[in-house]
């Protein structure tokens, strides 16, 4: 049975790659749900550290918070493709449009975020390379 979205048509070969896709989206999704664990574990494990030493060690709690931080605004996007591969599975299997519309929304949701994160990290790095730049040239 074919789907019929504004005219296009969802064959047997556009299935079976939308079947594929889902299921290395779930592996992506899982294996970086994994590894932000590691990360904010890490994260936890450094406070812990600079909490219990003797030594002034606040430089490691503050790496700590950031590992955290990171980890928590990483998940978002991650959560996202792992809905999409969830969704897009249930909605092929059973020709059910909105659950389709719904995958589809979770894929852009997590694109629109990375692009977002993209564009202010570049931002970033521009301003990071203005600033050594100034700075270099005030050195001479």
């Amino acid at each position: 049975m074919e789907n019929s979205i504004f005219k296009l048509n969802i064959d047997e070969n556009a299935k079976y790659y939308l079947q594929e896709t889902a299921k290395w989206a779930r592996f992506l999704a899982i294996v970086g749900i994994s590894l932000t664990v590691i990360l904010c574990l890490l994260g936890l494990v450094m406070i812990a550290f600079t909490i219990t030493s003797f030594y002034d060690q606040r430089q490691y709690a503050a790496i700590g918070f950031a590992y955290i931080i990171l980890g928590m605004i990483q998940l978002y996007p991650i959560l996202r493709l792992l809905s999409f591969g969830k969704r897009m599975k249930e909605g092929l299997m059973s020709d059910n449009q909105q659950t389709f519309e719904n995958s589809l929304l979770n894929l852009k949701n997590c694109f629109k975020f990375i692009g977002i994160a993209t564009i202010i990290t570049l931002i970033l790095y521009g301003i990071i390379i203005l600033v050594a730049v100034i700075f270099g040239l005030s050195n001479l």
